[in-house]
């Protein structure tokens, strides 16, 4: 921790956070600050030349910082944090820090964290390093004016994990695009002729044109990769908690990526690639036939005896046919989403989408996806 002394020499703001959004923020800068070889597979180092900005935010009772860090080869991480607590309790107006950061990939993940803030540096302490202070900037570091932070999202499409990914797949081997067009949104992979595959998505927000692509293995092995030497951060963060990515779309020409868990949010926004196919038709969105109303037969009455009022006719339900294969998948989901209602003292519910919810993060958390035999039944229910 930052002794008092610290403090008043260096005129440092303390701002720290415990808990689960401690441990997501030190796991992401952990795999964030590093590059990987070129030469060596699977090498990574420490990036030099990165830099970070903490932006503390004020709204009547609650302060909230923002990591922002530039420096990994293939996209820009921001953490939002909520709920951080400040000392001394000094803090007045909104401040905005910047500098080159330096810092040793020895960091541990824990759910402590603590950072300094002054005009002349920025520190932090991690469960790493109880017994010392670590400063991060290797450069220049300043507190800067406040200004407003006016990043908008040009495309923003609601989403889950399990359908990203889903989306995410139809482009393996080549590049996942987002399009906007003639107020359509759709998913291709940047072919051309017999080889360009579109998805349309549903979106109900009125877009002007936009497009960005990323390279697919870019984005899943950054989200999804298994391997304990820089693990996607999906799965890094399912370790310490429950995650799902909420949305996606397109900042600024850049295709970015917004995930949430316990008390804090991230977006990974990714470096532009260039040579996308702008001779994109996107398709409308096929929509599913609704159900006939059965037909009302008039029933002829005499005139002496009262009509009395038909009720209005409800729908006929088609019951769903599940496979034999199909109905014991089912069961496992109903056990992942009964163990779940359990560790949190929830109530239990019918919904087999909400089952698959909690059987997906249950996968995520092992390392692994959804298939295809779970997609057929979800797309049943």
């Amino acid at each position: 921790m930052l002794t008092n002394e610290e403090i008043i020499q260096n005129q440092i703001t303390v701002v720290n956070k415990l808990g689960p959004a401690s441990s997501a923020t030190l796991s992401l800068l952990q795999s964030t600050m590093r590059i990987e070889s070129v030469q060596v597979t699977d090498l990574w180092y420490r990036s030099e030349t990165g830099s970070m900005e903490l932006l503390v935010e004020e709204s009547g009772a609650t302060t909230s910082l923002i990591v922002a860090y530039e420096g990994n080869q293939h996209f820009d991480l921001e953490v939002t944090i909520n709920d951080v607590t400040t000392r001394p309790v000094r803090l007045g107006q909104r401040k905005y820090f910047g500098g080159q950061v330096s810092l040793s990939r020895s960091i541990e993940v824990g759910e402590t964290m603590e950072f300094g803030l002054s005009e002349i540096g920025l520190w932090i302490n991690t469960p790493g390093d109880s017994q010392r202070t670590t400063q991060l900037t290797s450069g220049e570091c300043y507190r800067k004016q406040y200004t407003a932070r006016s990043v908008t999202p040009s495309v923003a499409i609601k989403t889950t994990n399990v359908i990203f990914r889903a989306l995410l797949n139809k482009c393996k081997g080549d590049t996942f695009c987002i399009v906007s067009k003639d107020n359509r949104i759709g998913i291709y992979n940047n072919g051309v002729g017999d080889d360009q595959k579109i998805t349309p998505i549903t979106c109900s927000d009125e877009h002007s044109d936009h497009m960005a692509g990323v390279n697919h293995l870019v984005i899943f092995n950054s989200l999804y990769r298994r391997k304990e030497s820089c693990m996607g951060v999906i799965n890094q963060l399912s370790r310490l908690g429950d995650v799902d990515i909420v949305e996606y779309g397109i900042i600024e020409g850049r295709v970015y990526v917004m995930i949430e868990g316990e008390d804090y949010s991230a977006r990974l926004t990714y470096h532009s690639m260039s040579g996308l196919n702008t001779e994109v038709e996107i398709p409308a969105v096929r929509t599913k036939k609704q159900p006939k109303r059965r037909a009302v037969t008039q029933i002829p009455v005499e005139r002496t005896i009262d009509i009395v009022a038909q009720e209005e006719p409800t729908l006929e339900v088609e019951p769903i046919d599940f496979t034999a294969e199909e109905l014991a998948r089912l069961n496992v989901w109903e056990r992942a989403h009964e163990e779940w209602c359990v560790s949190r003292d929830q109530r239990y519910s019918n919904s087999r989408a909400v089952w698959f919810s909690h059987y997906s993060m249950m996968l995520i958390r092992r390392g692994e996806a959804p298939d295809e035999l779970d997609i057929t039944i979800m797309s049943k229910v």
